[in-house]
């Protein structure tokens, strides 16, 4: 993203194809065909009803070809998912772990639920969901939502953060500078 427009950005997980699935030898969370099929329709009604661009923040084990991208008429970014989250003005997802950034730059999320996908990540979504107080979409229901005015619950990031991120008693730095600063005194 080289201009200052506004943007949104998607998590990829790699659902359908994720290797998690092989390695540990079970089905995958949805159908292939029906998650894109339902993934592009609702980005594409979403570009043309905000005007924003958005982006594919690509999962770095997918394994996505140009000639096989299967989100229509979306970029696919791979190793950019810090500066992409930083820069975007809401993120959408499901559960990945990258959401953290999200919550650290503290930007809206937008959970994206199927009819199509298993119990157990429906589950996991609406948990991950009602911990942050963040809205949640079924794309298979077509749910209306009002981009103008998506807004955090900063009492839930901050309690996010402090269970699942990072201890509230460590600083607010990069963990290389607290290393760099341990370092440092070690030598003094």
């Amino acid at each position: 993203v080289n201009d200052n427009s506004p943007y949104a950005v998607f998590l990829d997980e790699d659902v359908p194809n994720h290797p998690d699935y092989l390695h540990l030898g079970i089905k995958p969370d949805c159908n292939s065909d029906v998650y894109y099929q339902e993934l592009n329709l609702f980005f594409n009604d979403f570009k043309n009803r905000t005007g924003m661009n958005l982006i594919i923040a690509a999962h770095p084990r997918s394994n996505y070809d140009d000639a096989e991208n299967p989100f229509i008429n979306l970029d696919l970014i791979y190793g950019r998912t810090i500066s992409l989250v930083q820069k975007a003005d809401f993120i959408f997802g499901h559960i990945s772990t990258s959401m953290n950034y999200a919550i650290l730059y503290n930007k809206p999320i937008v959970f994206l639920d199927s009819n199509n996908y298993s119990l157990r990540l429906r589950k996991w979504i609406k948990e991950k969901a009602v911990t942050l107080d963040s809205t949640i979409i079924n794309l298979s229901e077509g749910t209306e939502i009002n981009f103008n005015n998506l807004i955090i619950n900063k009492n839930k990031y901050n309690e996010y953060k402090d269970n699942y991120i990072k201890e509230s008693s460590t600083p607010e730095k990069p963990v290389a500078s607290i290393l760099c600063d341990y370092l440092t005194k070690l030598n003094e």
